[in-house]
């Protein structure tokens, strides 16, 4: 296509620059020093391409030195490894209709033949980013997409009016994710909320909670941790469980994985209420078998205690196949007549236990607990039944946030298909404009 001074009814080669402008100015004529504008670095966006966070600034701070956009722009993360990564955004509901942000940013504006929700998508298309990819430019750990990328990038571009119709769907699975994030987020809200009363006041016999101290002290007794429940007892973590972790060493050297044998946890494959059993290390059966202590078993707690997710807690349902963990991973195991390993699970995850652990952090560089810490924290100890109680109510919540979840990893994989499909042609859409499918 060599230009494009009639708009096409037909999908065309063309460059990307055919329905885009790439860095254009941006007028803040009419604005003063005072007036406030948005602002957003490169840990404002996300990676899945969206603002998580805004910044407002006075355009005096901001007027020299930093990137320039306005109102439906699309902001495009040319550094290495934010734009693999899917770092970008489009620029709405900017204040004073102009925005500025990070030097990493390209910014793509749709011109005459081009839909501004159609290149936002485009922008987000894996195609594009890997293309981009292998057209970088400079230093290793400084590479960076430049401005020419997209005049040399070609692809079968659609008309206009079917720009507007693919932006269209790819929007309405975009905002399924959005509001399905919004209840997942909602979820967790109640959870904390639930966590805070169930362990502060604990259910009685029907399983309601109990009411707050200020309305029946009479429930309640003084203890080390404060006022509890009569029935609870404040008690010591190792008096009920035992705590395990593997000594001398954290990892393995490259040549001591093995392709296929047992599964050795590190602290990325711990993501809270779940266990990441997909991406996981291989070790050899003699050394699984040299640590016992920490073979794990169902119903274990596990808790990172180095590094900076320290305290982050899983819990074992099942396993696909035995497994152990690296040293940075305590292997709580409890008494189960005393002590119900999923109210553990839950109690570890609560505001109070995190809040003893960033206490009790030492080291110097990297964060660290020691097991003899983890053996003197001091819980908050219910009955055995209502313990079982509160654990059920809150894996109930966990069971519904995962539920969700698992509806943003499916509209997720809807979206990428159809923005193969779509994008590329390969599927065409029906439009006011055109109705019969080529």
């Amino acid at each position: 296509m060599s230009d494009w001074d009639e708009i096409p009814c037909r999908w065309q080669y063309g460059h990307l620059t055919d329905i885009l402008d790439v860095n254009p100015p941006v007028s803040i004529a009419g604005l003063c020093d005072e007036n406030v504008v948005s602002f957003l670095s490169m840990a404002d966006v996300s990676e899945s391409g969206h603002i998580i966070q805004r910044q407002s600034r006075q355009l005096k701070e901001v007027r020299n030195g930093f990137t320039r956009f306005q109102e439906k722009d699309v902001l495009f993360a040319k550094i290495t490894p934010c734009m693999e990564n899917g770092k970008g955004a489009w620029a709405t509901n900017l204040e004073s209709g102009v925005g500025f942000g990070s030097t990493e940013f390209h910014v793509l504006r749709a011109n005459n033949f081009g839909d501004p929700q159609f290149i936002y998508h485009l922008s987000l298309s894996d195609e594009l980013r890997k293309k981009a990819v292998t057209n970088f430019t400079g230093s290793a750990g400084q590479q960076r997409v430049s401005t020419d990328f997209f005049f040399r990038y070609k692809l079968l571009l659609p008309p206009l009016f079917e720009q507007r119709k693919i932006a269209r769907i790819l929007t309405t699975v975009d905002n399924l994710i959005e509001n399905t994030e919004a209840l997942i987020a909602k979820y967790q809200a109640i959870k904390q909320g639930m966590m805070q009363d169930l362990f502060a006041r604990g259910v009685d016999e029907h399983g309601r909670l109990r009411p707050t101290f200020e309305e029946a002290p009479e429930l309640y007794k003084e203890s080390e941790l404060g006022w509890i429940p009569k029935g609870w007892h404040s008690v010591r973590l190792g008096d009920h469980t035992t705590v395990k972790a593997r000594l001398g060493w954290k990892g393995l050297k490259a040549e001591e994985y093995v392709d296929d044998g047992y599964i050795f946890l590190s602290t990325p494959n711990l993501k809270g209420n779940q266990i990441d059993f997909h991406n996981v290390d291989f070790i050899s059966k003699w050394r699984y078998e040299e640590s016992p202590e920490i073979q794990l078993r169902e119903h274990d707690v596990l808790i990172v205690k180095d590094g900076s997710t320290l305290g982050i807690c899983s819990f074992v349902r099942k396993m696909p196949r035995p497994a152990t963990v690296n040293g940075s991973i305590a292997v709580v195991r409890t008494k189960r007549n005393t002590l119900y390993p999923e109210f553990l699970f839950h109690y570890v995850n609560g505001e109070d236990f995190q809040k003893l652990i960033t206490l009790k952090k030492a080291g110097l560089g990297v964060p660290h607990l020691f097991q003899a810490d983890l053996r003197e924290f001091v819980i908050s100890l219910p009955p055995i039944t209502e313990q079982c109680t509160i654990a059920l109510i809150l894996t109930t919540v966990d069971n519904q946030i995962e539920k969700t979840e698992s509806l943003i990893a499916k509209y997720q994989a809807i979206k990428r298909g159809l923005m193969q499909d779509l994008l590329t042609g390969k599927v065409r859409v029906k439009t006011d404009t055109e109705t019969e499918d080529v």
